[in-house]
């Protein structure tokens, strides 16, 4: 657990949250309730990733910003399917 010392969007302070620890790629995950799986992102889904990713915000990340996060040991990207 890590301690905020700053002022989440509701405005309280000190408040603990966990951080999300590495994950390995692994099965699907189910969504409970629900049809929706999440997996691990692949280079395969980066042309559906990146078309929603330019209908869905002003400035979207891109493709190239994309393989980074793919490529990075840091970062853990997951897709809905």
């Amino acid at each position: 657990m890590v301690k905020s010392k700053e002022a989440d969007d509701t405005g309280v302070k000190g408040g603990d949250f966990a951080l999300p620890g590495p994950r390995a790629p692994g099965p699907d995950l189910p969504v409970p309730d629900s049809p929706v799986f999440l997996r691990p992102m692949t280079e395969g889904d980066l042309d559906q990733v990146v078309a929603i990713e330019q209908r869905s915000f002003p400035l979207p990340w891109t493709r190239e910003q994309f393989l980074d996060e793919l490529r990075s040991s840091h970062s853990f990207p997951l897709v809905a399917v």
